[in-house]
């Protein structure tokens, strides 16, 4: 079972997510550290465009098995931290050495429930976690650092790096093998395979063939691959299947080393967006609209430009053309009412949504919710809140009545008042159950929505000392 945490930086630290830490840590290096890292595809193919190849060059690439979940954790931090508060170093995070590590560990501790335990991995990366990729990338630059420092008579004339992915070019008189022992060799948790290619090589969605010291690349699909995309007739707003095409148009346009190649790939999509129901007509003014595009070197998506103050985002779900009607007309009357162009976004819930394979939460780690807090004596005094935190979380804080560092809650402060809730409450029959959810939500701001409705609706007692009745959000209704 995983026991509590307690860490000794300020409080305030604690609301930064994984994201938040992955966005200080590339901040601050940028994963500028190692020469041999490549972020999308047109880096690797300008790169193999300026190397020189050799007649008889060997192409080989090289895989990490379990990158992830094998990252030495607590190795990885410490380096981390070793090279960001290095004195040398004027680049540093805006607090100490110990906070900066404590952060980390916290941000990539991996919990998760089996048979109703709670969980803590206790080495390598959470898989989804959003530090994963930097916290992999700093550890595999950390060891190359090493490795080519010595042994030059084994290095390949070309080393590049993608997360776990490695594309490298040896010499003819180079046997690769050395190098591969000398990869395995480097840390007791890393473990290499490699792919010997002839001509051709696959990496990431690139082949690479070397003919007569001269490549040339083009759009890679395995075996397996199926060539379903998104159906022509499936219920979806147009826009996302126009997306489509310019996507994989846009992906062949980075690759193909030629004009040659793009057209065999050209007639390959007409194909797969064909099979898939979509005319050929369609796929033909999209390509025509991409290509234009392309040689104006103007954005596929032109918007115009707003002002920043008047640019406001609605999420519609679409079911169809009652959605584009609806879109229609509160475009209008945003418009009419505030000369305020919205921009509207269709969203879509899949049914695999309405199922989860993995093990129930304990409620009190349900979060983004909506919650009413009753009295325990009068039925009709009650509390109407919203948390993006865990509700267990929440609610410790509305029973921590007779904390001397922090003023209590509307909640707490009834509970001072009423004989009923405060004798329950040193009875410790008081506890986060006695918050009932009454919505759960996606985001912040669809908690303090519904907040506002439900306060709207209901009239709490407890919230008369908020803010426009106890809502966190002014709510403007349009009929």
């Amino acid at each position: 079972m995983l026991g509590s945490l307690k860490f000794s930086f300020p409080k305030v630290y604690l609301k930064l997510t994984p994201i938040d830490v992955k966005r200080i840590l590339d901040s601050l290096f940028c994963i500028k550290f190692s020469p041999f890292i490549i972020n999308v595809s047109s880096n690797f193919k300008l790169l193999l465009k300026s190397f020189i190849f050799g007649s008889n060059d060997v192409l080989v690439s090289f895989d990490v098995e379990s990158l992830f979940t094998n990252v030495p954790l607590k190795e990885t931090i410490n380096l981390i931290t070793d090279y960001l508060y290095d004195k040398n170093n004027n680049n540093k995070p805006p607090f100490t050495k110990l906070v900066f590590k404590n952060m980390l560990k916290l941000a990539t501790g991996g919990f998760f429930m089996y048979n109703g335990k709670l969980y803590t991995q206790v080495d390598g990366v959470t898989m989804g976690s959003p530090l994963g990729p930097t916290l992999a990338n700093f550890f595999l630059a950390h060891l190359e650092s090493k490795l080519f420092h010595k042994n030059e008579q084994i290095y390949p004339k070309l080393y590049l790096r993608y997360v776990d992915d490695v594309f490298s070019v040896f010499s003819s008189d180079v046997d690769f093998m050395h190098f591969f022992h000398v990869l395995n060799n480097m840390h007791k948790n890393i473990r290499f395979t490699y792919e010997v290619g002839n001509s051709n090589l696959a990496f990431l969605d690139t082949e690479v063939s070397i003919v007569n010291a001269e490549f040339e690349s083009w759009v890679y699909r395995k075996k397996t691959n199926t060539n379903v995309i998104l159906n022509a007739f499936a219920m979806c707003p147009n826009e996302w299947k126009k997306g489509l095409v310019y996507c994989f148009l846009n992906r062949a346009w980075i690759i193909c080393s030629s004009q040659a190649r793009f057209q065999e790939e050209v007639e390959t999509l007409k194909q797969i967006f064909t099979k898939n129901g979509y005319s050929i007509n369609f796929f033909q003014k999209k390509l025509k609209e991409f290509l234009t595009k392309k040689q104006s070197n103007s954005p596929l998506n032109e918007s115009v430009p707003e002002d920043e103050n008047k640019r406001y985002i609605l999420l519609i779900p679409f079911i169809g053309k009652p959605s584009l009607i609806f879109k229609r007309k509160i475009c209008e009357i945003f418009k009419q009412a505030y000369d305020v162009e919205l921009s509207c976004v269709f969203g879509s819930f899949k049914v695999k949504n309405y199922f989860s394979l993995k093990c129930q939460s304990s409620p009190y780690l349900i979060s983004n919710v909506t919650y009413k807090y009753t009295c325990q004596r009068d039925a009709d005094a009650f509390y109407i809140g919203e948390t993006c935190r865990h509700i267990g979380m929440r609610a410790e804080e509305h029973l921590d009545c007779f904390s001397k560092t922090r003023k209590p809650t509307a909640v707490g402060d009834h509970i001072l008042k009423c004989d009923g809730c405060k004798g329950a409450l040193e009875c410790k029959k008081l506890s986060y159950k006695n918050f009932e959810i009454l919505n759960k939500c996606r985001t912040k701001f669809d908690c303090e929505v519904k907040e506002a409705f439900l306060v709207k609706k209901l009239k709490p007692k407890l919230n008369g000392q908020l803010f426009q009745n106890g809502a966190s959000r002014t709510l403007l209704i349009f009929t």
